[in-house]
Protein backbone atom coordinates (compact mmCIF):
# COMPACT_ATOMS: atom_id res chain seq x y z
CA UNK A 1 0.00 0.00 0.00
CA UNK A 2 1.33 3.48 -0.84
CA UNK A 3 2.19 6.07 1.78
CA UNK A 4 -0.64 8.31 0.55
CA UNK A 5 -4.31 7.48 0.23
CA UNK A 6 -4.92 6.32 -3.30
CA UNK A 7 -7.73 7.38 -5.62
CA UNK A 8 -10.25 4.65 -6.29
CA UNK A 9 -10.02 3.24 -9.81
CA UNK A 10 -13.77 2.87 -10.09
CA UNK A 11 -16.84 4.40 -8.51
CA UNK A 12 -18.73 2.14 -6.15
CA UNK A 13 -22.15 3.15 -4.94
CA UNK A 14 -23.28 0.80 -2.15
CA UNK A 15 -26.80 0.37 -0.92
CA UNK A 16 -27.48 2.53 2.13
CA UNK A 17 -30.20 1.05 4.35
CA UNK A 18 -32.50 3.67 5.84
CA UNK A 19 -31.79 2.36 9.35
CA UNK A 20 -28.04 2.94 8.83
CA UNK A 21 -28.55 6.54 7.72
CA UNK A 22 -30.96 7.08 10.62
CA UNK A 23 -28.26 5.93 13.05
CA UNK A 24 -25.81 8.61 11.89
CA UNK A 25 -24.25 10.69 14.66
CA UNK A 26 -23.64 14.43 14.63
CA UNK A 27 -20.31 15.72 13.31
CA UNK A 28 -19.53 18.21 16.07
CA UNK A 29 -16.15 19.35 14.68
CA UNK A 30 -15.13 20.05 18.27
CA UNK A 31 -11.99 17.89 18.45
CA UNK A 32 -8.43 18.54 17.32
CA UNK A 33 -5.36 16.38 16.55
CA UNK A 34 -2.77 16.26 19.36
CA UNK A 35 -0.41 13.36 18.60
CA UNK A 36 2.55 13.63 16.27
CA UNK A 37 0.96 11.02 13.99
CA UNK A 38 -2.36 12.88 13.75
CA UNK A 39 -0.75 16.29 13.22
CA UNK A 40 1.50 14.85 10.52
CA UNK A 41 -1.48 13.18 8.85
CA UNK A 42 -3.35 16.49 8.70
CA UNK A 43 -0.36 18.29 7.18
CA UNK A 44 0.17 15.55 4.60
CA UNK A 45 -3.49 15.29 3.64
CA UNK A 46 -3.86 19.05 3.31
CA UNK A 47 -0.91 19.36 0.92
CA UNK A 48 -2.11 16.32 -1.02
CA UNK A 49 -5.81 17.17 -1.36
CA UNK A 50 -6.20 20.93 -1.51
CA UNK A 51 -4.40 21.41 -4.86
CA UNK A 52 -7.02 19.04 -6.29
CA UNK A 53 -9.62 21.77 -5.80
CA UNK A 54 -7.29 24.67 -6.62
CA UNK A 55 -6.70 25.73 -3.02
CA UNK A 56 -3.66 26.12 -0.78
CA UNK A 57 -3.00 24.72 2.66
CA UNK A 58 -3.66 27.35 5.34
CA UNK A 59 -3.83 27.11 9.11
CA UNK A 60 -7.60 27.66 9.06
CA UNK A 61 -8.14 24.88 6.52
CA UNK A 62 -5.83 22.52 8.40
CA UNK A 63 -7.84 23.22 11.54
CA UNK A 64 -11.04 22.29 9.69
CA UNK A 65 -9.39 19.17 8.30
CA UNK A 66 -8.19 18.11 11.75
CA UNK A 67 -11.67 18.54 13.23
CA UNK A 68 -13.34 16.59 10.42
CA UNK A 69 -10.70 13.87 10.49
CA UNK A 70 -11.21 13.48 14.26
CA UNK A 71 -14.96 12.93 13.86
CA UNK A 72 -14.46 10.52 10.96
CA UNK A 73 -11.84 8.51 12.86
CA UNK A 74 -14.03 8.30 15.96
CA UNK A 75 -16.98 6.65 14.20
CA UNK A 76 -17.16 2.86 14.16
CA UNK A 77 -17.81 1.62 10.62
CA UNK A 78 -19.36 -1.53 12.10
CA UNK A 79 -22.00 0.61 13.84
CA UNK A 80 -24.59 0.99 11.07
CA UNK A 81 -21.89 1.91 8.58
CA UNK A 82 -20.27 4.64 10.66
CA UNK A 83 -22.22 7.55 9.17
CA UNK A 84 -22.04 11.14 10.42
CA UNK A 85 -24.51 13.90 9.69
CA UNK A 86 -24.35 17.68 9.54
CA UNK A 87 -26.25 20.42 7.76
CA UNK A 88 -24.10 21.96 5.05
CA UNK A 89 -26.01 25.26 5.17
CA UNK A 90 -23.81 28.23 6.04
CA UNK A 91 -26.01 29.13 9.00
CA UNK A 92 -25.23 25.81 10.69
CA UNK A 93 -21.63 27.01 11.21
CA UNK A 94 -22.46 30.34 12.83
CA UNK A 95 -20.49 30.84 16.07
CA UNK A 96 -18.88 27.40 15.68
CA UNK A 97 -15.19 26.53 16.15
CA UNK A 98 -14.89 25.65 12.44
CA UNK A 99 -16.20 28.11 9.87
CA UNK A 100 -18.36 27.33 6.86
CA UNK A 101 -15.90 28.26 4.08
CA UNK A 102 -12.85 26.35 5.37
CA UNK A 103 -15.01 23.32 6.19
CA UNK A 104 -16.61 23.22 2.74
CA UNK A 105 -13.22 23.59 1.07
CA UNK A 106 -11.96 20.55 2.96
CA UNK A 107 -15.23 18.67 2.45
CA UNK A 108 -15.15 19.19 -1.32
CA UNK A 109 -11.49 18.20 -1.52
CA UNK A 110 -11.99 14.98 0.44
CA UNK A 111 -15.04 14.08 -1.63
CA UNK A 112 -13.29 14.79 -4.94
CA UNK A 113 -10.28 12.58 -4.24
CA UNK A 114 -12.39 9.74 -2.88
CA UNK A 115 -11.73 9.91 0.85
CA UNK A 116 -15.27 10.90 1.80
CA UNK A 117 -18.52 9.18 0.86
CA UNK A 118 -21.71 11.21 1.09
CA UNK A 119 -25.47 10.99 0.84
CA UNK A 120 -26.74 14.48 0.21
CA UNK A 121 -29.52 15.90 2.35
CA UNK A 122 -32.85 16.83 0.84
CA UNK A 123 -36.00 18.79 1.47
CA UNK A 124 -39.70 18.29 0.85
CA UNK A 125 -41.51 21.49 0.00
CA UNK A 126 -45.04 22.63 0.68
CA UNK A 127 -47.14 25.50 -0.63
CA UNK A 128 -47.12 28.62 1.55
CA UNK A 129 -48.62 32.07 1.19
CA UNK A 130 -45.98 33.39 3.62
CA UNK A 131 -43.11 32.82 1.19
CA UNK A 132 -42.28 34.98 -1.83
CA UNK A 133 -41.64 31.82 -3.84
CA UNK A 134 -45.00 30.38 -2.84
CA UNK A 135 -43.49 27.41 -1.04
CA UNK A 136 -41.49 26.57 2.08
CA UNK A 137 -39.68 23.42 3.28
CA UNK A 138 -42.06 20.98 5.00
CA UNK A 139 -39.20 18.83 6.34
CA UNK A 140 -35.54 18.25 5.63
CA UNK A 141 -32.75 15.77 6.23
CA UNK A 142 -29.13 16.68 6.84
CA UNK A 143 -26.33 15.36 4.63
CA UNK A 144 -24.72 12.07 5.69
CA UNK A 145 -21.05 11.29 5.15
CA UNK A 146 -18.33 8.87 6.25
CA UNK A 147 -14.70 8.01 5.51
CA UNK A 148 -13.99 5.59 2.69
CA UNK A 149 -12.07 2.33 3.19
CA UNK A 150 -9.12 3.92 1.35
CA UNK A 151 -8.80 6.70 3.91
CA UNK A 152 -9.31 4.36 6.86
CA UNK A 153 -6.57 2.02 5.59
CA UNK A 154 -4.16 4.93 5.13
CA UNK A 155 -4.81 6.20 8.63
CA UNK A 156 -4.22 2.71 9.98
CA UNK A 157 -0.80 2.65 8.28
CA UNK A 158 -0.08 5.91 10.11
CA UNK A 159 -1.00 4.19 13.38
CA UNK A 160 -4.32 6.05 13.76
CA UNK A 161 -7.09 3.59 14.61
CA UNK A 162 -10.42 4.05 16.35
CA UNK A 163 -9.38 2.03 19.40
CA UNK A 164 -6.63 4.59 20.14
CA UNK A 165 -8.65 7.66 19.16
CA UNK A 166 -8.05 9.50 22.45
CA UNK A 167 -4.30 9.12 21.97
CA UNK A 168 -4.46 11.11 18.74
CA UNK A 169 -7.33 13.57 19.21
CA UNK A 170 -8.76 15.70 22.00
CA UNK A 171 -12.33 16.96 22.32
CA UNK A 172 -12.74 20.64 23.17
CA UNK A 173 -13.82 21.43 26.73
CA UNK A 174 -15.80 24.53 25.77
CA UNK A 175 -18.58 25.36 23.37
CA UNK A 176 -18.19 28.58 21.34
CA UNK A 177 -21.42 30.52 21.80
CA UNK A 178 -21.51 34.19 20.92
CA UNK A 179 -23.47 36.18 23.49
CA UNK A 180 -26.79 37.42 22.18
CA UNK A 181 -26.65 35.26 19.05
CA UNK A 182 -27.49 31.85 20.48
CA UNK A 183 -31.19 31.19 20.98
CA UNK A 184 -31.74 28.00 23.02
CA UNK A 185 -35.34 27.69 21.82
CA UNK A 186 -36.54 26.51 18.41
CA UNK A 187 -40.10 26.53 17.10
CA UNK A 188 -40.98 24.24 14.24
CA UNK A 189 -44.08 23.68 12.14
CA UNK A 190 -46.26 20.59 12.40
CA UNK A 191 -44.78 17.15 12.78
CA UNK A 192 -42.99 15.90 9.61
CA UNK A 193 -45.08 13.44 7.59
CA UNK A 194 -42.26 10.90 7.87
CA UNK A 195 -39.34 10.58 10.26
CA UNK A 196 -35.91 9.81 8.86
CA UNK A 197 -32.92 10.40 11.11
CA UNK A 198 -32.53 14.16 11.32
CA UNK A 199 -35.69 14.83 9.31
CA UNK A 200 -37.20 18.05 10.57
CA UNK A 201 -40.22 20.23 10.04
CA UNK A 202 -39.49 23.76 8.92
CA UNK A 203 -38.47 26.39 11.42
CA UNK A 204 -40.81 29.21 12.42
CA UNK A 205 -38.93 32.52 12.89
CA UNK A 206 -38.83 33.67 16.54
CA UNK A 207 -36.91 36.30 18.52
CA UNK A 208 -36.27 37.14 22.17
CA UNK A 209 -38.49 40.19 21.77
CA UNK A 210 -41.44 37.81 22.09
CA UNK A 211 -42.19 37.53 25.85
CA UNK A 212 -42.89 33.81 25.53
CA UNK A 213 -39.56 33.21 23.80
CA UNK A 214 -37.72 35.37 26.34
CA UNK A 215 -39.18 33.40 29.25
CA UNK A 216 -38.45 30.00 27.73
CA UNK A 217 -34.96 31.02 26.59
CA UNK A 218 -34.20 32.45 30.03
CA UNK A 219 -34.74 29.07 31.67
CA UNK A 220 -32.49 27.38 29.12
CA UNK A 221 -29.83 30.11 29.43
CA UNK A 222 -29.69 29.46 33.15
CA UNK A 223 -29.38 25.68 32.89
CA UNK A 224 -26.82 25.99 30.09
CA UNK A 225 -24.75 28.39 32.17
CA UNK A 226 -24.75 25.82 34.97
CA UNK A 227 -23.80 22.95 32.64
CA UNK A 228 -20.94 25.04 31.22
CA UNK A 229 -19.11 24.37 34.49
CA UNK A 230 -19.75 20.62 34.33
CA UNK A 231 -17.22 18.22 32.81
CA UNK A 232 -18.92 15.50 30.78
CA UNK A 233 -16.80 12.69 29.36
CA UNK A 234 -16.40 11.28 26.72
CA UNK A 235 -19.03 13.36 24.90
CA UNK A 236 -17.57 16.76 25.65
CA UNK A 237 -19.37 19.87 26.89
CA UNK A 238 -23.17 19.88 26.86
CA UNK A 239 -25.36 22.71 25.61
CA UNK A 240 -29.11 22.19 25.40
CA UNK A 241 -31.75 23.55 23.09
CA UNK A 242 -35.47 23.13 23.60
CA UNK A 243 -37.48 22.38 20.44
CA UNK A 244 -41.21 23.10 20.28
CA UNK A 245 -43.61 21.88 17.61
CA UNK A 246 -46.88 22.79 15.86
CA UNK A 247 -45.76 26.40 15.47
CA UNK A 248 -47.91 26.80 12.35
CA UNK A 249 -51.10 26.05 14.29
CA UNK A 250 -53.07 29.28 14.89
CA UNK A 251 -53.86 27.99 18.38
CA UNK A 252 -50.20 27.36 19.17
CA UNK A 253 -49.39 28.33 22.75
CA UNK A 254 -45.94 26.82 23.35
CA UNK A 255 -47.45 23.63 24.75
CA UNK A 256 -46.42 21.20 22.03
CA UNK A 257 -43.10 19.37 22.03
CA UNK A 258 -40.50 21.13 24.13
CA UNK A 259 -38.01 18.29 24.55
CA UNK A 260 -34.37 19.22 25.13
CA UNK A 261 -31.70 18.32 22.58
CA UNK A 262 -27.95 18.46 23.11
CA UNK A 263 -25.84 20.41 20.61
CA UNK A 264 -22.29 21.75 20.42
CA UNK A 265 -20.57 18.39 20.99
CA UNK A 266 -21.07 14.79 19.98
CA UNK A 267 -24.66 14.36 21.21
CA UNK A 268 -24.74 11.85 24.04
CA UNK A 269 -28.48 11.49 23.46
CA UNK A 270 -27.98 9.71 20.12
CA UNK A 271 -25.52 7.21 21.57
CA UNK A 272 -26.73 3.73 22.34
CA UNK A 273 -27.81 3.14 25.93
CA UNK A 274 -24.80 0.85 26.48
CA UNK A 275 -22.50 3.70 25.42
CA UNK A 276 -24.28 6.18 27.69
CA UNK A 277 -23.37 3.96 30.64
CA UNK A 278 -19.77 5.10 30.13
CA UNK A 279 -20.60 8.78 30.68
CA UNK A 280 -18.59 10.41 33.47
CA UNK A 281 -19.86 13.63 35.10
CA UNK A 282 -17.23 15.62 36.98
CA UNK A 283 -15.14 12.49 37.30
CA UNK A 284 -17.99 10.38 38.73
CA UNK A 285 -19.65 7.33 37.12
CA UNK A 286 -23.28 7.77 36.18
CA UNK A 287 -26.63 6.01 36.08
CA UNK A 288 -29.61 6.66 33.81
CA UNK A 289 -32.98 7.10 35.53
CA UNK A 290 -35.65 6.06 33.06
CA UNK A 291 -39.32 7.01 33.47
CA UNK A 292 -40.98 3.79 32.33
CA UNK A 293 -44.08 4.10 30.14
CA UNK A 294 -43.83 7.87 30.50
CA UNK A 295 -46.69 8.85 28.21
CA UNK A 296 -49.05 6.20 29.50
CA UNK A 297 -48.31 7.33 33.06
CA UNK A 298 -49.18 10.90 32.07
CA UNK A 299 -52.43 9.73 30.51
CA UNK A 300 -53.24 7.81 33.71
CA UNK A 301 -52.50 10.92 35.79
CA UNK A 302 -54.81 12.98 33.56
CA UNK A 303 -57.56 10.38 33.92
CA UNK A 304 -57.61 9.15 30.33
CA UNK A 305 -56.53 5.58 31.07
CA UNK A 306 -56.95 3.53 34.26
CA UNK A 307 -54.13 3.79 36.76
CA UNK A 308 -51.94 0.76 36.58
CA UNK A 309 -49.39 -1.09 38.61
CA UNK A 310 -46.64 -3.12 37.04
CA UNK A 311 -46.00 -3.20 33.30
CA UNK A 312 -48.86 -1.55 31.34
CA UNK A 313 -47.65 -3.18 28.12
CA UNK A 314 -48.15 -6.67 29.51
CA UNK A 315 -51.60 -7.65 28.19
CA UNK A 316 -52.55 -11.32 28.35
CA UNK A 317 -54.78 -11.14 25.27
CA UNK A 318 -51.88 -9.95 23.10
CA UNK A 319 -49.04 -11.92 24.74
CA UNK A 320 -46.21 -9.96 23.10
CA UNK A 321 -45.49 -6.77 25.13
CA UNK A 322 -43.30 -5.31 22.38
CA UNK A 323 -46.23 -5.48 19.99
CA UNK A 324 -48.40 -3.68 22.54
CA UNK A 325 -45.75 -1.01 23.09
CA UNK A 326 -45.30 -0.45 19.35
CA UNK A 327 -49.05 -0.18 18.75
CA UNK A 328 -49.50 2.32 21.61
CA UNK A 329 -46.56 4.50 20.59
CA UNK A 330 -47.41 4.60 16.90
CA UNK A 331 -51.07 5.36 17.65
CA UNK A 332 -50.18 8.24 19.98
CA UNK A 333 -47.76 9.58 17.37
CA UNK A 334 -50.23 9.16 14.48
CA UNK A 335 -53.13 10.69 16.42
CA UNK A 336 -55.53 7.90 15.42
CA UNK A 337 -55.62 4.19 14.63
CA UNK A 338 -53.64 2.78 11.73
CA UNK A 339 -55.57 0.67 9.25
CA UNK A 340 -52.53 -1.51 8.55
CA UNK A 341 -49.22 -2.16 10.27
CA UNK A 342 -46.63 0.34 8.95
CA UNK A 343 -43.95 -1.17 6.75
CA UNK A 344 -41.20 -0.20 9.19
CA UNK A 345 -42.92 -2.08 12.03
CA UNK A 346 -43.45 -5.17 9.88
CA UNK A 347 -39.79 -5.23 8.84
CA UNK A 348 -38.58 -4.61 12.39
CA UNK A 349 -40.57 -7.47 13.89
CA UNK A 350 -39.70 -9.78 10.99
CA UNK A 351 -36.08 -9.56 12.12
CA UNK A 352 -37.24 -10.93 15.47
CA UNK A 353 -39.11 -13.79 13.83
CA UNK A 354 -42.56 -12.22 14.28
CA UNK A 355 -45.01 -11.89 11.40
CA UNK A 356 -47.05 -8.89 12.55
CA UNK A 357 -49.71 -9.09 9.87
CA UNK A 358 -50.27 -12.82 10.31
CA UNK A 359 -49.78 -13.21 14.07
CA UNK A 360 -51.19 -9.87 15.24
CA UNK A 361 -53.92 -8.58 12.89
CA UNK A 362 -53.99 -4.85 13.55
CA UNK A 363 -57.76 -4.52 14.06
CA UNK A 364 -58.19 -7.29 16.64
CA UNK A 365 -54.86 -6.46 18.28
CA UNK A 366 -55.83 -2.80 18.60
CA UNK A 367 -59.26 -3.68 20.00
CA UNK A 368 -57.66 -5.88 22.68
CA UNK A 369 -55.19 -3.15 23.65
CA UNK A 370 -57.88 -0.47 23.84
CA UNK A 371 -59.89 -2.55 26.30
CA UNK A 372 -56.98 -2.18 28.73
CA UNK A 373 -55.50 1.13 27.60
CA UNK A 374 -58.24 3.40 26.17
CA UNK A 375 -55.90 6.01 24.71
CA UNK A 376 -58.50 7.08 22.13
CA UNK A 377 -61.51 9.30 22.71
CA UNK A 378 -64.82 7.51 23.25
CA UNK A 379 -65.91 7.96 19.62
CA UNK A 380 -62.55 6.61 18.42
CA UNK A 381 -61.92 9.71 16.30
CA UNK A 382 -58.50 10.41 17.74
CA UNK A 383 -56.19 10.17 20.72
CA UNK A 384 -57.26 11.68 24.02
CA UNK A 385 -54.00 13.65 24.27
CA UNK A 386 -51.69 14.20 21.31
CA UNK A 387 -47.96 13.44 21.10
CA UNK A 388 -47.06 17.14 21.22
CA UNK A 389 -48.84 17.79 24.53
CA UNK A 390 -47.47 14.56 26.02
CA UNK A 391 -43.92 15.55 25.12
CA UNK A 392 -44.45 19.04 26.53
CA UNK A 393 -45.80 17.82 29.87
CA UNK A 394 -43.00 15.28 30.12
CA UNK A 395 -40.33 17.88 29.26
CA UNK A 396 -41.65 20.32 31.86
CA UNK A 397 -41.21 17.71 34.60
CA UNK A 398 -37.73 16.76 33.38
CA UNK A 399 -36.58 20.39 33.16
CA UNK A 400 -38.06 21.29 36.57
CA UNK A 401 -36.22 18.34 38.10
CA UNK A 402 -32.95 19.43 36.47
CA UNK A 403 -33.41 22.95 37.83
CA UNK A 404 -34.05 21.76 41.37
CA UNK A 405 -31.07 19.41 41.30
CA UNK A 406 -28.77 22.08 39.88
CA UNK A 407 -29.79 25.15 41.86
CA UNK A 408 -30.87 23.60 45.16
CA UNK A 409 -28.34 20.76 45.42
CA UNK A 410 -25.57 21.54 42.89
CA UNK A 411 -26.18 18.19 41.17
CA UNK A 412 -25.88 18.18 37.36
CA UNK A 413 -28.33 16.06 35.35
CA UNK A 414 -28.38 15.37 31.62
CA UNK A 415 -31.75 14.83 29.89
CA UNK A 416 -32.47 12.03 27.42
CA UNK A 417 -36.11 12.91 26.76
CA UNK A 418 -37.88 10.65 29.30
CA UNK A 419 -34.80 9.91 31.41
CA UNK A 420 -32.06 11.69 33.33
CA UNK A 421 -28.37 10.85 33.62
CA UNK A 422 -26.90 11.66 37.04
CA UNK A 423 -23.92 10.52 39.06
CA UNK A 424 -24.33 7.22 40.89
CA UNK A 425 -23.87 9.09 44.17
CA UNK A 426 -26.84 11.36 43.36
CA UNK A 427 -29.13 8.54 42.28
CA UNK A 428 -31.41 8.51 45.33
CA UNK A 429 -31.69 12.31 45.50
CA UNK A 430 -32.44 12.63 41.78
CA UNK A 431 -35.03 9.84 41.94
CA UNK A 432 -36.77 11.54 44.86
CA UNK A 433 -36.87 14.94 43.13
CA UNK A 434 -38.11 13.41 39.88
CA UNK A 435 -40.88 11.59 41.76
CA UNK A 436 -41.86 14.81 43.58
CA UNK A 437 -42.12 16.81 40.35
CA UNK A 438 -44.07 14.03 38.68
CA UNK A 439 -46.59 13.71 41.50
CA UNK A 440 -46.99 17.49 41.62
CA UNK A 441 -47.88 17.58 37.92
CA UNK A 442 -49.93 14.40 37.54
CA UNK A 443 -50.83 13.15 41.06
CA UNK A 444 -49.50 9.74 40.10
CA UNK A 445 -46.17 8.09 40.85
CA UNK A 446 -44.14 6.86 37.86
CA UNK A 447 -41.96 3.76 37.82
CA UNK A 448 -38.35 4.86 37.57
CA UNK A 449 -35.87 2.25 36.42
Amino acid sequence: MSDHPGTASETYVPAHPAEDLSAATYAALSARPVSHAALSAVEELAHLMLPQVGEKSTSIRRKALGALLADLAERDVDDHGGWLYRSLDAGAFTSQAVGYKPFMTIYRAMTKVGYLEQVLGNRVWTASELSASGRTPAWQRATRFRSTPTLREWLEVKGIVRADWSSHFERSTSVPIVAGRFLPVILRAGKPPKHFGAAQARKIPITRSDPNVAQLAGRMDRINAYLAGVKVEPFGPVVLRRIFAQGDDPAHDWSQGGRMYAIGATPYQTAKRAQRKDIIINGEPTVELDIQASHLTILAGLGHVPRFTGDPYSIEEVLNREVVKRWVNMTLSHGKRHRTWPKEAVEDFAKRGVDLRQDFPIKTTGDAILRHLPILMEDGSGVAVGWGELQFRESEVVLATMERLAFEHDVPALPVHDSLIVSVEARDLATAKLMEEWRCSFAVAPVIG
